[in-house]
């Protein structure tokens, strides 16, 4: 397999990123569990909308950090980092196909590219794009 220099390893990855990144998490979740206590959008004015909308808000901040980190932040946690459209990404991405049609799992660590980060980004665009549905039963 070919080595990536350019990967992040876990242990890279500072404080403030590992905060921006359970602040996602908990907002998000926090934000989904208290909708359902906010489905009055009659009356804008109870403590579940509000609380729904305090946490969406808090969400919103966190979005909004982890954007301009993105753009300004450490080299292994901007945007330009973690895009495969390197040479040495695509190589990655293109053994991790040649592994897969051989029935076998690609080896490769957590923050190594490859096919995980394509399949990673695939499966959540699916499953945001299909949440609504899931949401109305």
């Amino acid at each position: 397999m070919t080595t990536h220099t350019e990967v992040s390893k876990r242990d890279d990855l500072d404080v403030f990123t590992r905060i921006i990144h359970l602040g996602l998490m908990v907002f998000a979740l926090a934000a989904w569990a208290a909708s359902g206590w906010a489905e009055d959008y009659g009356h804008a004015n109870h403590l579940g909308f509000s609380v729904h909308s305090w946490l969406g808000m808090g969400l919103a901040t966190f979005i909004s950090l982890r954007l301009i980190y993105g753009l300004v932040g450490p080299a292994n946690v901007r945007f330009n980092h973690w895009v495969p459209y390197t040479k040495a990404r695509l190589l990655l991405a293109w053994e991790d196909v040649l592994t897969l049609l051989k029935f076998r799992m690609p080896d490769r660590p957590s923050h190594q590219w490859g096919n995980k980060g394509t399949l990673f980004t695939n499966c959540t665009y699916y499953f945001l794009r299909n949440m609504h549905s899931i949401t109305e039963v």
